[in-house]
């Protein structure tokens, strides 16, 4: 069984990054047993299953459970799920929301999604539904669609690809999994998007934050708070703040004592004392609200 190790700066709160990946029963991608985090990866046509834990203060474990992924490949999905976990974070805010996140979850990473891709469509799954739901037709999707690996007795899934989505239907495939017409026809067409090359996401990795978000919004179903979701957790831009998601506005209001929501423009407002950890800041938020905060 191949092992490799991948250090972190003591900072690193794998803990807390597991317990982010709990926050749903329904979750399908990122499973957490035993204490490690397995992710099913993909690589020069194969597929590969990983399972990542904390040897100690400053070392992940990685084991390759099942399939084929050489060593640079694994560590380089592995930085790519928690960035910045070999830098010390010493992140320092005076406004007050910060502060109190910081001192409970610094540490915390933004865990992402393997590819811009995969952020995409969860982000178009969760438009204006619950996440409960929102996690349930996650499931449905990844279970109907998605590459298999079995070990131990269990399957694991990798994320659709948008060659196999591409082809998708929606009376077909995609209504008896409770998909409505306008989320089956934005996923559809993004993954067409991409094998046409309309929807490049090498060339918007190397664009600014804001020329980023412009460019997918060219894409059909992709607005601001969509893009600013998909940079935030595909691309790694920790001060990117999707600040029209009605958590972060429903937990300043409450911070700010508004009796209400707060707006979009007042979350980015108050977010400005939080550069440039913007997002990672929101990211916590998220987190507390998972912790019940709020």
């Amino acid at each position: 069984m191949t092992r490799i190790v991948v250090p972190v700066d003591p900072s690193f709160r794998f803990d807390l990054a597991l317990r982010y990946l709990q926050r749903s029963p329904d979750e399908i991608i990122d499973l957490v047993r035993d204490g490690r985090h397995h992710r099913v990866i993909t690589g020069a046509g194969s597929l590969a299953l990983i399972a990542i834990s904390l040897s100690n203060p400053g070392l992940l474990e990685v084991r390759l459970l099942a399939g084929s992924a050489g060593p640079e490949r694994i560590e380089e999905a592995v930085r790519g799920l928690y960035p910045l976990a070999d830098q010390p974070i010493e992140h320092i805010h005076d406004e007050p929301l910060a502060v109190r996140l910081h001192d409970s979850f610094l540490g915390l990473p933004v865990v992402q999604t393997l590819t811009p891709w995969e952020a995409l469509v969860w982000a178009i799954l969760g438009q204006q539904i619950n996440i409960a739901f929102a996690y349930r037709l996650k499931r449905a999707f990844v279970e109907r669609f998605g590459d298999r690996i079995a070990f131990a007795d269990e399957i694991y899934f990798g994320f659709p690809d948008p060659e196999r989505v591409a082809n998708l239907d929606h009376e077909r495939d995609l209504l008896p999994l409770q998909f409505s017409r306008q989320k089956s026809r934005y996923i559809i067409e993004a993954a067409r998007s991409v094998l046409r090359g309309d929807l490049d996401f090498a060339a918007i990795s190397d664009m600014g934050d804001a020329s980023a978000s412009i460019a997918l919004q060219r894409q059909l179903g992709v607005g601001r708070w969509t893009a600013e979701y998909i940079l935030l957790r595909g691309y790694s831009r920790l001060d990117v703040i999707p600040a029209g998601d009605a958590a972060l506005k429903m937990a300043v209001g409450q911070q700010l004592d508004l009796g209400r929501s707060a707006t979009e423009d007042e979350v980015r407002q108050l977010a400005e004392r939080w550069r440039p950890w913007r997002g990672q800041t929101a990211f916590m938020l998220w987190f507390a609200k998972q912790a019940g905060w709020f």
